[in-house]
């Protein structure tokens, strides 16, 4: 049986996926707080979770969460905004806004493979700009130049590990970084 879960899902339902979120809204099936999900452990087979991450000072609450519930063979799918994106400035919620390369550090502690998607372009108002900036992303992959990011990542690690960690949270996960004595 595959189990499919849209994260944050109260602006976005979508079909064929258990819609979560922590307010009632139409569409959505489970209200619950999503860095604490009402699944077993591997019995998710596609977590979506699309303008979600950035919402937390700590994304490696959700990320810990995500890898708990995943199937082995499971897919993620997080979008996330560019920092330099009208979106990212426009929400004074987005706390945790990170380039690309950050990004795919911090994925890729979950899982061995994050493939990036860009989505959109950082400027809409000049025709030719914009040209350029789709040039830019699809021709030579500047997809730094992307409104914002989608990322595709497989094969979760059997033991993540946090691959960057802010200043705010070096002692919240001091402790796992420190060397063993063995």
């Amino acid at each position: 049986m595959h189990v499919w879960i849209n994260l944050g899902a109260g602006n976005e339902p979508l079909p064929g996926y258990i819609n979560i979120d922590r307010r009632r809204c139409p569409g959505v099936q489970v209200i619950a707080d999503i860095t604490h999900l009402p699944f077993r452990s591997g019995s998710v087979t596609r977590v979506y979770a699309s303008s979600v991450l950035e919402h937390f000072s700590d994304p490696y609450e959700l990320l810990s969460e995500v890898h708990r519930v995943l199937h082995i063979n499971g897919t993620a799918i997080f979008r996330v905004p560019s920092p330099w994106s009208f979106l990212a400035k426009m929400d004074p919620s987005h706390v945790f806004l990170a380039d690309l390369k950050l990004w795919r550090q911090i994925l890729r502690g979950y899982f061995h493979e994050v493939r990036v998607f860009p989505e959109g372009v950082r400027y809409r108002d000049n025709k030719l700009l914009t040209l350029i900036m789709h040039m830019l992303i699809r021709g030579l992959r500047f997809y730094e130049f992307a409104q914002c990011w989608r990322f595709e990542c497989t094969r979760k690690r059997a033991q993540p590990h946090r691959a960057y960690i802010p200043w705010w949270l070096e002692d919240k996960y001091a402790a796992e970084q420190l060397p063993s004595d063995g």
